[in-house]
């Protein structure tokens, strides 16, 4: 914290909360006033649209994600069904950015206290053309103004404060070549739209395609200026793992995750998500080598669920988890530590300070991995602490009969021609196992090498190893070793083509 001194008086900096929300209310201004030009504009010259390629999914989660706090303050029940197309789309997203923020906001206006509001939004295909459509739901005022004027269709001759709105709003709309529909029922008014999606639909327009990306505004700490050191640390950590390892990015703001996105890409394969839930699911099927998360402490799924959730995975605890806070505190920093995460990093971020962290919890997880044994060393190991030559022949005998799912105790016994109760003896007293779990921990000793030694599949390997049963050999894989089979597999070939 800096303290800034004029004249005699002390002015102590405002907290990170006030200057989130004087950020929010600049950015409310500054559309207020774009929405003022377009629409004095309209009239006088022609309003082009600048379209870029974006993901808009992403774009609407954001932009609904900034609504979520008035919802909560007005006791609105806000609920979001965006079933978009996930690839990058064409689009305005300065004025789609208008449109969903004057409807969501009448919508706000036009609803009661404890009144609910949804908005829909999925992908659709029609006449081999790609569009959005957008619909918000929501229970209404029965005697406000906005009611009125929608139930009388009076959208195009609009007046006052929130016909200006509405008249901009549906410019936009139908400068993105859709239509601004509305239907009331006795409880519920739905306003919906829909726009195409591909540059084909816009074509004829001429648009102009923007470049630009949106300013890098309170994400990052200092400028997008990597230091030396850590540039040269990065690029030998590729080389060293030969390949870039896979971080996950889980935050609700798409703008930073774009900007962390932009400044990890380089050294990293990147994958990012919105939601922790969503993110938990893909975690366990993409395997990443860290993941960065919000603390997501509004929701009910939290970042500090999802590291629960990941430290007591068997296949993933050695995962680490960089926790994100925007409103940082010792108590919060002390929770995300209990839930086992690896660092914890306030926002605004300071970029360099997250590379070294990166960096390290890497090479920190990779020196983990090659440091502990794999279930054949363990095995081996225990095997070795018999010293006779009786304990090689029961395993030698075992071998020779492994694929054979009859083969047990008995089988055993009688191939070293002594008894049941002499077996048992001779095996407790020298490794403490019981004949019954030996020959499981050969068979799946046996497993293990043809994983990682052939192509098999697993069914096959299975029977190769005296299992008839494929549900019960990948239950029994599971239980021993806290992974499956094929989740195994991939792992081994995976760390052995980076350390190999």
């Amino acid at each position: 914290m800096f303290i800034l001194k004029i004249g005699e008086i002390f002015i102590l900096p405002p907290p990170q909360q006030d200057l989130l929300l004087a950020q929010r209310n600049i950015n409310r201004l500054i559309r207020f006033n774009k929405q003022f030009l377009y629409y004095s504009a309209a009239d006088t010259e022609k309003i082009e649209l600048n379209i870029k390629m974006e993901k808009l999914d992403l774009f609407t989660s954001n932009v609904c994600e900034n609504f979520s706090l008035l919802m909560n303050k007005k006791k609105i029940q806000f609920s979001k069904d965006i079933q978009l197309n996930q690839n990058e789309t064409w689009f305005d997203t300065d004025k789609l950015d208008i449109i969903l923020y004057n409807l969501l906001s009448l919508a706000l206006k036009d609803t009661a206290q404890k009144g609910s509001i949804n908005i829909q939004a999925y992908s659709t295909i029609r006449d081999h053309e790609d569009y959005a459509t957008f619909k918000i739901t929501h229970t209404y005022l029965a005697l406000s103004d906005l009611t009125h004027e929608l139930t009388h269709d009076k959208i195009e001759h609009l007046s006052g404060n929130i016909n200006i709105g509405l008249a901009i709003t549906k410019q936009m709309i139908e400068l993105h070549r859709g239509q601004l529909e509305f239907s009331t029922s006795k409880n519920e008014r739905s306003i919906s739209f829909k726009i195409p999606t591909s540059y084909k639909a816009y074509q004829d327009l001429n648009p102009v395609i923007s470049n630009n990306t949106q300013e890098n505004i309170n994400y990052l700490k200092n400028k997008l200026e990597i230091e030396e050191e850590v540039l040269v640390n990065l690029k030998n950590l590729t080389k060293e793992t030969d390949k870039k390892s896979t971080i996950i990015i889980i935050d609700p703001d798409h703008d930073l995750r774009r900007i962390l996105k932009q400044q990890l890409s380089t050294f990293f394969s990147i994958k990012e998500f919105s939601n922790a839930q969503t993110g938990l699911k893909n975690i366990f099927k993409l395997s990443p080598d860290l993941i960065i998360c919000d603390t997501f402490t509004s929701q009910p799924f939290t970042g500090m669920d999802l590291c629960k959730e990941i430290k007591k995975s068997l296949s993933h605890s050695l995962t680490p988890v960089i926790i994100l806070s925007g409103q940082p505190s010792e108590s919060e920093r002390a929770l995300c530590y209990k839930a086992g995460t690896d660092s914890y990093i306030a926002k605004p971020i300071d970029i360099n300070t997250l590379l070294i962290r990166v960096q390290n919890l890497i090479k920190q997880k990779i020196a983990t991995l090659e440091s502990v044994p794999t279930p054949i060393n363990r095995f081996t190991k225990t095997i070795n602490k018999g010293k006779d030559i009786f304990l090689n022949e029961i395993k030698t005998t075992v071998e020779k009969n492994i694929s054979d799912p009859h083969f047990g105790v008995n089988e055993l016994a009688k191939g070293l021609n002594i008894s049941k109760s002499m077996l048992y003896r001779k095996l407790t007293n020298s490794i403490n196992l019981s004949p019954n779990l030996f020959i499981k921990k050969i068979r799946l000793l046996r497993a293990i090498q043809l994983l990682e030694e052939t192509t098999l599949n697993i069914s096959e390997i299975a029977e190769q190893c005296g299992f008839n049963d494929i549900s019960y050999f990948g239950h029994t894989f599971k239980k021993e070793y806290g992974i499956s089979p094929s989740s195994y597999r991939q792992n081994f070939h995976k760390y052995s083509n980076r350390n190999g």
